[in-house]
């Protein structure tokens, strides 16, 4: 993966914070593109990641554990006799 201009770091900076937040809404509008709402758990997980939570390191590995566990809930409840 090529280096990123947002830096991985806790302490955020103005530009930081921007830089994060226009990357979150590039990815937004590409989801929707595709005809995807990103769902209310992703967005938190956004916005703690604009507002300085962990890296964007640790931000990725945070989206790709939950969008995998939405999967394996999804995939569950489609197996007879899942329950919810």
């Amino acid at each position: 993966m090529p280096p990123s201009s947002i830096l991985d770091h806790p302490s955020l900076s103005k530009e930081e914070r921007t830089l994060r937040f226009q990357a979150v809404a590039q990815a937004r509008a590409s989801v929707r593109l595709e005809g995807t709402v990103l769902p209310a758990e992703i967005e938190e997980l956004n916005r703690q990641y604009i507002d300085g939570r962990w890296s964007t390191a640790e931000h990725v590995a945070k989206i790709i554990e939950a969008a995998d566990a939405m999967a394996h809930k999804c995939v569950s409840s489609k197996r007879p006799g899942a329950t919810s």
